[in-house]
């Protein structure tokens, strides 16, 4: 990788199954595909022997396809973490068996204009949210897009304070919208497979399926909940 970040337009390709026992740092603007066809653990894989993070993603980095396995029940920490820069890309993810979060931006700005499209996120626990924001975050940072996220029947997002968090598609069974003051959260065609209880301000959250209650809760402010497919009760 160190290679392909002093050689501008080259690119890193797993094509094995590997067993990982350190951190894996992508540097700034290099681009890791993984060349796995299906979910299995024998073409273009990482699986985790430690105790720690998996991947952090550097300033415009991109992972094609990467197939990431936590070994949750024996080893901790998290899959994916975006601390810091920009602009970082993931593609067709699949990252399973977690113990800590599969993908986790811990910083304010950390991973401002991220794309992630598709893919699959889900932790061993899986009533433990799969994507964590930022305990703080200030309103011009943050812009993170996600199209069709899939959780497997788990938790998927704890927004905590991230700013400005882009939902297009996609399907999940628990959210955590913090305190009342995280910021701005819009949710398009998203299947809501659980109860939804929101605080903060300036969410708009439209022709989604909600498969239980929904609750806007006290504080929040300058919502728009619109044209959504409600199957319990809706509380405002």
């Amino acid at each position: 990788l160190d290679y392909c970040a002093l050689a501008p337009g080259r690119k890193a390709r797993i094509v094995r199954a590997h067993r990982t026992t350190a951190q894996l740092d992508v540097p700034d603007g290099v681009v890791v595909e993984f060349s796995y066809g299906f979910t299995n653990t024998t073409t273009g894989s990482l699986q985790k022997a430690f105790n720690g993070d998996m991947i952090s993603l550097g300033n415009g980095s991109r992972l094609i396809r990467p197939l990431l396995y936590g070994n949750g029940a024996t080893y901790t920490g998290r899959g994916i973490v975006v601390a810091s820069g920009g602009d970082q890309v993931l593609e067709d993810p699949i990252i399973m068996d977690m113990n800590g979060p599969c993908l986790e931006f811990p910083n304010d700005g950390g991973g401002v204009r991220f794309k992630a499209l598709n893919g699959l996120y889900r932790r061993t626990t899986t009533t433990n949210y799969a994507i964590v924001g930022p305990a703080t975050e200030s309103t011009t940072s943050g812009y993170r897009l996600f199209l069709n996220p899939q959780a497997g029947g788990g938790a998927l997002f704890q927004f905590k304070n991230g700013n400005m968090w882009q939902i297009f598609g996609g399907t999940g069974a628990g959210y955590d919208f913090g305190s009342t003051t995280t910021g701005r959260v819009i949710a398009i065609g998203h299947r809501f497979a659980s109860d939804v209880l929101v605080f903060g301000t300036e969410h708009h959250i439209s022709n989604c399926s909600i498969g239980g209650v929904f609750t806007l809760g006290s504080g929040a402010t300058y919502c728009d909940i619109s044209g959504n497919t409600i199957a319990s009760d809706a509380t405002v």
